[in-house]
C-alpha cells in the first residue's frame, strides 16, 4: 500500500470557512469558462488562524507552497475586530481552497468536496453538538485540518481534504429561525407522515461510504 501524503495540522481556529457552500473566486485574468457548469470559478474555502511559530514550521516543511505567500498577519486586536475571536498571541491567516470542478475543456468533472466530520465518532464535537457535512461553522470554531501537498507543473499547492471539528460554534444567519426559542414539542407518535416525513429506506446507500475515517489521523 502506498504511503499517504496527507498532513494534519491540529488545534486551529477556523474563520470564514465553508465546505457546503462553494465560494465564487475572482477571475482577475478574465479567463474563459471551460464549461457552462455554474460551479466554474467556484471553490470550497477553508481559512485558519495559527500562531506565527507554527506557521514558520509549516513554511519550512512545505517550502514554496503557493498558499503560504498569501498568508496574512493578524494581531490580537485584529483577530477580535475582524473575526470576533479571542487569542493570546498574534496569528497568521492562511487560506486553503479546492476547486469544485476539474478536468479539461469538454471533460469537466465534479471535484470531491472537502469532508467535514466531528471528533466524536465523526458526528459530534467534544461537547456533543452534531456535526455533519452541512453544518455551517462560525468564526472561532476549533478543530483540525487535513491537507494534501500536491506538486505539478504549476508548483506546490496544499489542497484541503477534510476538517475535523472539536469545538463547534454553529453559524446562524441573521434573520434565521431559532426553533429552541419556540419551545418546540414532539409530534404524537404516528402523526409524522401527515407532514410529509418519510421513513428512511433501508436500501439507501450513503454516498460518503467510500471515505475511510480510519485513514484520518485526527
Amino acid at each position: 500500500m502506498a504511503k499517504s501524503t496527507l498532513r494534519t495540522i491540529k488545534d486551529v481556529i477556523f474563520v470564514y470557512t465553508s465546505v457546503s457552500r462553494p465560494q465564487k473566486q475572482l477571475n482577475k485574468d478574465n479567463k474563459p469558462a471551460l464549461s457552462d457548469n455554474p460551479l466554474e470559478f467556484h471553490s470550497w474555502e477553508i481559512k485558519i488562524l495559527i500562531s506565527e511559530s507554527r506557521f514558520k514550521k509549516m513554511k519550512k516543511a512545505h517550502a514554496g507552497a503557493k498558499n503560504l505567500p498569501n498568508a496574512k498577519d493578524v494581531d490580537i486586536a485584529d483577530a477580535k475586530k475582524r473575526f470576533g475571536v479571542d487569542v493570546d498571541e498574534d496569528q497568521i491567516l492562511i487560506k486553503f481552497s479546492q476547486g469544485c470542478l476539474f478536468g479539461k475543456k469538454g471533460d469537466r468533472k465534479d471535484a470531491r468536496p472537502v469532508r467535514q466530520i466531528g471528533i466524536r465518532g465523526g458526528v459530534q464535537d467534544r461537547n456533543g453538538q452534531t456535526v455533519s457535512q452541512d453544518t455551517s461553522i462560525a468564526n472561532g470554531t476549533l478543530g483540525h485540518l487535513q491537507y494534501n501537498p500536491v506538486e505539478n507543473g504549476h508548483g506546490l499547492y496544499l489542497y484541503p481534504v477534510a476538517i475535523c471539528i472539536t469545538d463547534l460554534i454553529e453559524y446562524v444567519p441573521e434573520g434565521g429561525m431559532d426553533e429552541d426559542g419556540f419551545g418546540m414539542e414532539e409530534l404524537p407518535e404516528g402523526e409524522e407522515d401527515a407532514f410529509g416525513t418519510e421513513p428512511e429506506s433501508e436500501g439507501t446507500e450513503d454516498p460518503s461510504d467510500d471515505f475511510d475515517d480510519d485513514d484520518v489521523p485526527f
